[in-house]
């Protein structure tokens, strides 16, 4: 078809009686033909459903502690589907998640790794086309009115959670005399650049 929507399969609720703010990531699958779909709620549930031409049909929940995922970060896919990636900023954590995109969708292997200045509070997140980087960007409130902003850089092919917090490489770095937000969230482009989101009306502190 064209991509209309069908009047009988629309406003579905996908999750139902899990309160709080939700966090969104898709990912093609590879057999058979199809879409994961992966909600992280604040229960701290990972959600995944299969989308495909016959509807959407509800996978694996995988429930993790803490019982709060602290507010609304980003959750994306690894560029290859086998990883989750996520970031709390009331917990300020990033977290990284195998994920099975060959069953049922299930998420396993929670690993948690702090920023490398602690009062940073993280929000958006990418991995770089390769999937060995992961991207984190960070905001931190300085001397007011002044606000600072990282972007830090992860190497995922490290073997542990304090091995790849140890990792950390701080690529930007910037401070801005405004009260908006400065670096939010991280999107990867097709041509295989990162872009960040912020304000147009961002003012660099000197």
């Amino acid at each position: 078809g064209l991509g209309d929507v069908v009047k009988a399969q629309k406003e579905i609720p996908m999750l139902q009686n899990v309160p709080g703010h939700l966090m969104l990531a898709a990912a093609k699958r590879c057999d058979p033909e199809g879409y994961w779909i992966v909600i992280c709620a604040e229960d701290f549930g990972i959600y995944s459903y299969i989308l495909n031409e016959n509807g959407l049909f509800a996978g694996a929940i995988s429930q993790f502690a803490p019982a709060k995922a602290g507010g609304v970060g980003q959750l994306k896919f690894s560029p290859d589907g086998r990883r989750l990636a996520f970031t709390s900023p009331v917990f300020q954590a990033v977290y990284l998640l195998d994920f099975d995109p060959e069953q049922n969708g299930a998420a396993s292997n929670l690993q948690t790794f702090a920023l490398p200045v602690a009062q940073d509070v993280p929000f958006g997140l990418e991995f770089s086309p390769n999937g060995r980087f992961l991207y984190v960007s960070t905001q931190v409130d300085l001397t007011p009115p002044v606000r600072g902003a990282r972007i830090v850089q992860f190497d995922l092919d490290l073997p542990t959670a304090a091995e790849i917090a140890a990792s950390a490489v701080t690529i930007a770095d910037q401070t801005w005399t405004t009260s908006v937000e400065t670096f939010g969230a991280l999107q990867s482009a097709p041509d295989g650049k990162i872009y960040v989101s912020g304000s147009p009306s961002l003012n660099p502190a000197a």
